[in-house]
């Protein structure tokens, strides 16, 4: 029979047994679609918008402005130590001469700045040698976090450096008849009983001066 909009409607039946068959309506196109069901543009609308919602949140969750914490100082701290551990790492990789050039360089800055901050420390009048080396222990303390704040610099300068550092290691041992292992043991020892015995001497001058 003829349905309105032009479809032809008819039934057909299974044949014997066929109980599923029965009464099944059948819709015959004349040159144009079944209608849509009721709500299925809307439908389809909704499922397309939470599709683009899901994509958006998807593509937001890549960006830094879907991470939380993408900037600000805690991703500051993150970005300078995980640069610093890449610099550490290769100068590991250069061996005992990228090693050796860090620690000079290390020494040099230390004897620095200790130098600098010490000489504008102002100690009490007779503070002796042990209220001096406390207030060292202070200065020294200070030095230190000024070193977190350089540690790249002076990484990158002992990149620059550890070829001639692996040159001068070479000379030294072929002239001492020593492996390189021993003139960088006898490098780092120079650099620190040197800074050490340096730091006595400007810790004991300041503590005879206001004596």
């Amino acid at each position: 029979f003829a349905a309105p909009g032009g479809y032809t409607m008819s039934k057909q039946s299974a044949g014997r047994g066929g109980r599923r068959g029965r009464g099944l309506v059948v819709f015959a196109a004349s040159g144009s679609a079944p209608p849509p069901a009721p709500g299925g543009q809307e439908l389809s609308e909704a499922g397309g918008a939470s599709a683009g919602k899901e994509e958006t949140s998807k593509v937001g969750e890549g960006t830094p402005e879907g991470n939380s914490g993408g900037s600000g100082p805690g991703s500051w701290f993150k970005a300078y130590s995980d640069k610093s551990q890449d610099m550490a790492a290769q100068i590991k990789s250069l061996g005992l001469a990228g090693v050796t050039a860090y620690g000079v360089f290390n020494t040099l800055y230390y004897v620095t700045a200790f130098s600098l901050a010490w000489s504008y420390r102002s100690v009490p009048p007779g503070i002796g040698f042990a209220g001096a080396m406390k207030a060292a222990a202070e200065v020294l303390a200070l030095v230190w976090a000024g070193s977190q704040v350089t540690k790249l610099m002076r990484a990158g300068m002992s990149l620059a450096v550890a070829p001639y550092m692996d040159k001068f290691m070479t000379w030294l041992s072929r002239k001492t008849g020593y492996s390189q292992q021993a003139a960088f043991v006898m490098i780092t020892a120079g650099c620190l009983v040197s800074s050490l015995a340096f730091f006595g001497v400007l810790i004991a001058a300041k503590a005879s001066a206001a004596a």
